[in-house]
């Protein structure tokens, strides 16, 4: 078995009943958290930061990932799961609406294959 997938432990993928398309929308979430600061669509709620992106955007971005009520159910699955927090607001910048924010929370750190629990589980193949 291949160790990784899309640079998370699978042997964690499948222990938490993740699926390809919820690895999907981690590592886009992930990989987001990295590239928005510049573009300023961002809040720090609690301590914490979160990023705001609209799930027709996700599906811009990643057309693989289906329909949006497909990444609507993959999120809140996340969600549900401990992987994702997310947050509505009802106003940005002044401006009403409905706006999301998600944040990856730090269950997520445990789909790192080289987090030390899991590196130094030996029960997988190489």
């Amino acid at each position: 078995m291949k160790f990784t997938f899309l640079g998370y432990s699978q042997k964690k993928l499948i222990e938490n009943e993740i699926d390809l398309r919820g690895a999907a929308v981690l590592r886009l979430i992930a990989d987001l958290h990295t590239n928005i600061l510049k573009k300023k669509k961002y809040i720090i709620y609690n301590g914490r930061f979160y990023i705001w992106f609209t799930y027709g955007y996700l599906i811009q971005e990643f057309p693989l990932l289906g329909s949006e009520k497909t990444v609507i159910r993959k999120i809140n699955e996340l969600v549900e799961k401990g992987f994702l927090h997310k947050i509505i607001k009802t106003n940005k910048n002044g401006m009403a609406g409905t706006y999301m924010y998600v944040t990856l929370t730090d269950k997520y750190e445990e789909l790192n294959p080289y987090n030390s629990k899991n590196y130094l589980d030996v029960s997988h193949n190489f």
